[in-house]
């Protein structure tokens, strides 16, 4: 089984003293900077790690102390109710300050204070990446992991490289796609030794644990063995209690139950020592489980009790569920029917009452909804009740004012209507003059710029024409290849100013048929011998010319480039084209299902800086998003 983790690496056990809290029901926002934050469940050492951030936040005086010091609560907090909020809280905050979308192209000359941001943005998005993961979401993960994955390569984060990398393996793992699994915590661990980090044990864990996925009980073994030497070197009992647990349980899978008692026995003493009290739960009900397999029933009902003393101390049904179903089968095994059939009936009341409390809270939140709504209702409706009576008692005195006063407008206008009347007469008569001669100018103008329009069209064929005799008297594939781009753009052009001739509406251009008449002609154009589908999503919009040459020249390139790298060996691809509306701005999505994009560092060859001078043209932001195929979505306000 792999383990996921937020913004650190996968942890089996979280060192808490579980003792009651005496503080406050709810926090106080000006302090706890979020709303609803509960803390009656935390434990002792949880909220004390969260006071003492706080207050080296509120003392600070720099803007890296204070994210450093909300950032420690997302690091070191395990409660579900604190570290998501204080993500969101820390994801908003650098997303503004940042000034809103992050953009591919901000790579260069980034400064202290961005790439601080920007360290926090992308640790932010990681994090929303595993919540994600933890509603089973895994696609959406796989975005947001991605997404600060591009941030961290630009900034050159290595342990933030190296979280990434292990939590896109985990994704991997989980859907059982083990090769590419292994591909990404390889490349995590990579980044781990170069840094030396803490976290390197638990790093080498999960590459053991995708190898025994494998069938590889040796190299998986091997690094099992070397986490549990890493996490001694640094007397880690947490990584130590881990790893042994991992070594027992592999050689439980294997049938090797004394080896696998051994290390468990081991295990025990690390956990009772460290006082985390789950994890001895855990570890007494797996000695137990082994001394059942080895047909060792009393020392196996001796640590079952052990555990189940443990967890009805403890009340949490999934630990209950889980001791008194093995118990269940060891009473079974000792002919002890009567409390076998008991330990079974606490098992199924315990995982009832799981189900239970997943329903009950279901119905909890359906139920605050409804309260609100409701009572949103009744505020509604005082309102309105108010309003009325206000109305009613001032209705009688504003009648006989508004009465009077429309009688003395009455009478002025009358007056001012016949002074006016011949006045209106004359000014209409000027009117209709000026508006005929303004016409006739207009009609003149807009015949003169069609005549233009046209005869740039036809420059801009016959410079077509010449790139294509001049790159027919070259056999240099890369030269023939630019000759052709360029021809590309150039055709571009061209037929933006065709359609500006061709159109009643100089300023206006219809963005469906325009664009759709331009992505069909690129593809048709460029292939030679491949079959593209096209699956075009165009609104009917109306852009001015002068977004929409930057426009069309941007897809263009990102179509040609689809064309030339994404469908390599292939007889056939798609191409999907999306342009939409979005609010105030316009979107823009260009995808192919070709080989996709390897995350790399980045190479500004012409096309790249064509695409970011286009978007700057268009003062909008344009993101590459990696997975299946390659994605550009482009932003842009219609000004």
């Amino acid at each position: 089984m792999m383990f996921k983790a937020k913004n650190t690496f996968f942890i089996l056990f979280t060192l808490a003293l579980f003792f009651s809290s005496q503080a406050q029901n709810y926090a106080d926002k000006n302090y706890y900077l979020v709303d609803s934050l509960k803390l009656d469940n935390l434990v002792v050492n949880e909220k004390e790690m969260l006071q003492s951030s706080l207050t080296d936040f509120h003392k600070a005086t720099t803007e890296k102390q204070k994210l450093a010091a909300v950032n420690t609560i997302i690091e070191n907090s395990w409660d579900k109710n604190v570290w998501p909020k204080y993500n969101q809280w820390m994801h908003q905050y650098t997303k503004e300050k940042l000034g809103g979308m992050i953009s591919i192209t901000d790579g260069v000359n980034i400064t202290t204070q961005k790439k601080t941001l920007l360290k926090y943005y992308s640790n932010s998005l990681n994090n929303i990446g595993f919540i994600y993961n933890e509603k089973g979401d895994l696609t959406q993960g796989l975005i947001y992991y991605y997404k600060s994955l591009t941030i961290r390569e630009v900034i050159n984060d290595s342990l933030g490289l190296s979280e990434t990398y292990n939590n896109i393996g985990t994704i991997y793992a989980s859907q059982e796609n083990i090769v590419k699994a292994l591909e990404f915590l390889k490349k995590s661990l990579k980044f781990t030794e170069s840094i030396d980090s803490p976290n390197i044990a638990t790093t080498i864990s999960n590459v053991g644990i995708l190898y025994g996925k494998q069938g590889d009980r040796d190299k998986a073994m091997f690094y099992f063995q070397k986490s549990l030497e890493e996490n001694q070197k640094a007397n880690d009992t947490v990584g130590i209690a881990r790893s042994l647990g991992l070594i027992a349980g592999f050689y439980k899978s294997g049938n090797e139950l004394d080896k696998s008692l051994e290390y468990l026995l081991k295990n025990l003493k690390v956990v009772v020592k460290s006082g985390y009290r789950d994890g001895i739960m855990l570890t007494l009900t797996d000695i137990a489980d082994v001394y059942l397999k080895k047909d060792k029933t009393t020392k196996a009902m001796h640590y079952g009790q052990r555990a189940l003393k443990m967890a009805k101390t403890e009340g949490d049904p999934e630990r209950l569920s889980l001791v008194s179903e093995k118990m269940s089968l060891i009473y079974q095994e000792r002919g002890n029917w009567e409390k076998a059939f008991e330990m079974e009936a606490l098992h199924v009341k315990m995982r009832d009452s799981i189900q239970n409390n997943e329903i009950k809270n279901s119905l909890i939140e359906q139920a605050a909804k409804y309260e609100l709504d409701k009572k949103q209702q009744e505020i509604t409706l005082l309102s309105v009740k108010n309003e009325v009576q206000e109305f009613r008692i001032n209705k009688n005195r504003k009648s006989i004012i508004l009465i009077s006063l429309a009688l003395f407008s009455a009478l002025i206008l009358a007056f001012i209507a016949f002074r006016g009347y011949k006045k209106k007469l004359y000014i209409n008569r000027l009117l209709e003059r000026q508006k005929a001669e303004i016409s006739r100018k207009n009609e003149a103008k807009k015949i003169m710029l069609q005549e233009i329009h046209h005869r740039v069209k036809n420059n801009l064929q016959v410079v077509n024409s010449l790139l294509r005799m001049q790159s027919s008297k070259s056999t240099d594939k890369e030269v023939i290849g630019a000759f052709k781009e360029t021809q590309s753009r150039v055709m571009s052009m061209a037929k933006l100013h065709e359609k500006m001739y061709q159109s009643g509406d100089l300023q206006r251009l219809n963005a469906k048929n325009y664009l759709t008449m331009l992505v069909k002609e690129i593809v048709q154009n460029y292939t030679v011998g491949k079959e593209i589908e096209l699956d075009l999503d165009i609104e009917e919009l109306f852009i001015d010319s002068q977004t929409m040459m930057p426009l069309s020249l941007l897809i263009n390139e990102i179509i040609t480039n689809s064309l030339k790298y994404a469908f390599e060996g292939r007889e056939e691809g798609l191409i999907t084209v999306k342009f939409n509306k979005v609010s105030d701005t316009n979107e823009l999505i260009i995808s192919d299902d070709g080989i996709g994009f390897v995350p790399n560092p980045i190479v500004k060859g012409l096309g790249f800086r064509l695409i970011a001078s286009f978007t700057r043209q268009l003062d909008g932001s344009i993101e590459k998003i990696m997975g299946s195929g390659t994605t550009y979505k482009l932003v842009f306000s219609n000004s």
